[in-house]
């Protein structure tokens, strides 16, 4: 009959369609955050970062790490506008610091009461996805060009890495089996939706002074960071500028055209007092 016919059409349809769309199937797990465990791991990074306690380096000697680490990031990157995001790289409930230093990232894990430092170059680590995986590329004289997606786990903070997807420009492989360069392409596109972009470094972790001006110029100004300007729809940042430990500068600025930030106005918070003062706008 002429429903019989249907109904067969529909499932050989639905039969032949997974194996079409076998290459645009993306299996991303989110890994599941444990709030009690990951708020000791950034209390513990925070803790390094203020200088505290020097963290543990495998492939180096610890102080040599140390001090290249201390002295880069935690003055250097603070002016960087793209210098750090958290991940869960491992899949252990506890999120990583990456943080992007000259041409390479540091890579901060914390483990038993830890903190490890690993550092990547910027072709080993290209682009970091929410899964905690990330893209790579690599180019030898015997072997010629390859890249792929891997993902880190760490054994008492040395990384061991796991390969997900890889391709020499002739053959393409996904979980270690052969497809085609439609299915691997597919499979890429896919991942891009889930790439994470890195965002101002946070000087609060160096001192946590920065949260409270940040709070008090927020209350004076009554806009909040990430809060939108009603007349133009852009977005406000809130930023410390600088300080000398009890006074500190926050600027306000806002995201103009979705193109460039522009300060808005700045203001002086003395965070023993809680008194502000000596407001400008535009800079003047």
């Amino acid at each position: 009959t002429t429903t019989e016919e249907i109904t067969t059409e529909d499932e050989e349809e639905s039969e032949t369609a997974p194996q079409e769309d076998e290459g645009n199937k993306i299996d991303i797990t989110l890994n599941n955050i444990d709030a009690e465990k990951n708020a000791i791991a950034m209390e513990a990074y925070a803790v390094v970062l203020r200088n505290e306690m020097k963290l543990k380096y495998p492939s180096y000697k610890t102080e040599e790490f140390h001090e290249m680490y201390y002295d880069g990031l935690a003055y250097g990157l603070k002016d960087d506008p793209e210098s750090q995001l958290t991940v869960d790289m491992d899949g252990d409930g506890i999120e990583e610091i990456i943080f992007s230093y000259s041409s390479k990232y540091v890579i901060l894990h914390y483990e038993e009461g830890t903190v490890y430092g690993l550092t990547v170059s910027r072709t080993a680590m290209s682009i970091v996805y929410a899964d905690g995986s990330f893209s790579w590329n690599v180019y030898d004289q015997r072997f010629g060009s390859e890249s792929g997606i891997s993902r880190l786990s760490f054994n008492d903070g040395f990384p061991v890495y796991k390969e997900i997807c890889r391709t020499n420009g002739n053959e393409y492989y996904i979980d270690d089996k052969q497809v085609d360069s439609d299915q691997y392409h597919a499979y890429l596109d896919g991942m891009y939706e889930y790439k994470i972009n890195f965002a101002r470094f946070d000087l609060s972790l160096l001192d946590p002074n920065i949260t409270k001006a940040l709070q008090l110029a927020s209350e004076y100004w009554g806009i909040k960071d990430g809060d939108f300007d009603s007349a133009t729809g852009f977005r406000y940042r809130l930023y410390c500028t600088k300080n000398d430990g009890i006074e500190y500068e926050v600027a306000l600025y806002y995201l103009a055209n979705n193109s460039d930030y522009d300060l808005v106005k700045s203001i002086s918070v003395n965070v023993v007092t809680e008194k502000l003062f000596g407001e400008q706008y535009n800079g003047k």
